[in-house]
């Protein structure tokens, strides 16, 4: 996994562990939303 994989599969499982909304994370840790989602939709498709 690259580093740029890593660093957004730590945001994606950091999320999943609070009480945010999506946006509420990436506005807290200053992400941007498309791009969130874009990497949260790849790691869904490879849990399955």
């Amino acid at each position: 996994m690259s580093s740029l994989q890593q660093t957004w599969h730590r945001h994606v499982e950091a999320w999943q562990t609070t009480n945010f909304s999506q946006a509420q994370y990436c506005r807290t840790h200053d992400l941007d939303q498309s791009q969130f989602s874009y990497w949260k939709r790849k790691f869904n498709r490879t849990k399955s």
